[in-house]
This record gives structure tokens, C-alpha cells and sequence, in this order.
């Protein structure tokens, strides 16, 4: 009896670890999709990512385009122009502030939306706020800085200082240069209050965020703020060795 008992754990162990390191199977390739209207000409050009190995069978079916909500062009296809990115465009009538949603859909699976909004070519970029994932008070200096969109921006710089910031000007540390994404990853931040904005800009101007505040409090052996997780393997590594101690402690049970 104690013999089944002893097989049987081997077997559900070893059915336990197969199933860590099954192999991840992917259904379909990534798809990417970037928006740019041209208020004057009003024009829509709809850039795709849709990497295959033959656009001829595996392609963009078909593209849909809403604006506010209402259907304003829906063109549909038999391929796809290349074999990863390529550019489509259309006739689009629409507003200022108007939205622009698009959709496109894969003839094997999947879809993909985008949706912008139409700023006024001539203005500034629009308001926008910024936040962050700093802890209160952040024991490591590492956090994520994420922002919302400003309207008609076309890019974002990052600036913060040991002050409160009341303007931009060279006594500020600049982190990017009218090349930042949201959310960004900033890292190496010391003890101290840190005081940090993001700028956007366009051709016409640009538009300061609101001022985040971070407290950064690093002691001597902190733990992170960040999760605790154990890596795949490592996590495998460590279940075996609870598998080896059970065969130890039955193979001394069955000799006994």
C-alpha cells in the first residue's frame, strides 16, 4: 500500500511540473495600429502593424471608421499591401473635438480599435493631468510617472526639480526631451521631495501638467515597494525540492 501511495505522488508531481513548462502557444501575430488626421486636408491616414508570412492569405479584412459614434467609412479587403507595416487612407469628414474611432479586423482572428480626437490645428496642446505609482513615502526611488492625453500634442518632455516648479526654465532636471511615453519608468531617485511635470508640446505651443509630488524615503535594508513575485524557473526549482524531500520521507517510511 505504501508502494501506491509512493507511486502515486510521483506521478502527480511529475503531471504537476509538465504543466508548469507547457509551452505557451500564440494564436496570432501583434498587430499595431497609429491614427494621424489632417484636420485641412481631411484626411486619415491608418497605419497597421500585421506581421504574417503571406498577405495574401492571412491580411487586414476590413477597416471601419466611426466618428462620434456614427459610421463614416467601411472598406473591406482581399490582402494586405506587405508583410508586416503598410498605411491606408481615407476620406474622413470631422470637427474639431469630434472623435474618430477605427477598427480593424483580421481575417484569421482577432480585431484591433483606435480611437482619437480631432484637435484644432492652430491651438496649443489641450490640458492634461499627471500622476504617478509612488508609494507615500517611496522606499526605493523607482515608480512609474503616467499622464493623460493632452489634445493636439505631439510630444512629451519631463522635468523635475528639488523645489515646486512654477515654470520651465534651465534650473530643471530634464528626464526626457519631447520623447516620452505614458506611462514612464523613472528610477534612481534619492531621499527627498521631488517635484515633477511633463510638458507637451506641438507646432503652436506647448502645455505644462499639473506638479506631482514624491516623497522618497530609502532606509538601509528596505524592502521595495514593488512586488515580491518568484520567477518561473526559480519557482520550479523550489517545488522540486519539496518533491525530492516527500520521496526521502516515504523511502523511510517504506523501510521501517
Amino acid at each position: 500500500m505504501r508502494k501506491r501511495n509512493l507511486i502515486f505522488y510521483l506521478v502527480f508531481l511529475n503531471i504537476f511540473f509538465l504543466s508548469l513548462n507547457s509551452p505557451k502557444v500564440r494564436a496570432h501575430a501583434s498587430t499595431n495600429m497609429n491614427l494621424a488626421f489632417n484636420f485641412n486636408s481631411q484626411k486619415l491616414n491608418v497605419s497597421l502593424t500585421h506581421a504574417v508570412s503571406n498577405p495574401n492569405t492571412h491580411y487586414i479584412l476590413s477597416v471601419t471608421i466611426r466618428v462620434n459614434g456614427t459610421l463614416e467609412n467601411s472598406e473591406t479587403y482581399t490582402d494586405q499591401p506587405t508583410t508586416s507595416t503598410f498605411t491606408y487612407q481615407y476620406n474622413v469628414t470631422a470637427g474639431i473635438g469630434a472623435s474618430i474611432q477605427v477598427t480593424a479586423v483580421c481575417n484569421v482572428f482577432g480585431t484591433l480599435s483606435q480611437t482619437i480626437m480631432v484637435s484644432d490645428p492652430n491651438a496649443p496642446p489641450g490640458s492634461f493631468s499627471l500622476s504617478s505609482d509612488a508609494g507615500n513615502p517611496d522606499n526605493d526611488g523607482s515608480f512609474n510617472l503616467i499622464w493623460t492625453d493632452s489634445l493636439g500634442a505631439d510630444n512629451y518632455s519631463v522635468y523635475n526639480h528639488s523645489s515646486y516648479i512654477v515654470g520651465i526654465n534651465q534650473s530643471l532636471n530634464q528626464l526626457a526631451d519631447q520623447n516620452a511615453l505614458s506611462p514612464l519608468q523613472v528610477q534612481g531617485f534619492l531621499n527627498d521631495t521631488h517635484y515633477i511635470v511633463v510638458v507637451a508640446y506641438n507646432r503652436n505651443g506647448n502645455r505644462t501638467s499639473n506638479v506631482e509630488i514624491v516623497n522618497v524615503e530609502i532606509t538601509p535594508g528596505g524592502i521595495s515597494d514593488g512586488p515580491v513575485s518568484i520567477a518561473g524557473y526559480n519557482l520550479i526549482l523550489l517545488l522540486g525540492s519539496i518533491a525530492i524531500v516527500i520521496v526521502i520521507v516515504f523511502r523511510k517510511k517504506l523501510r521501517i
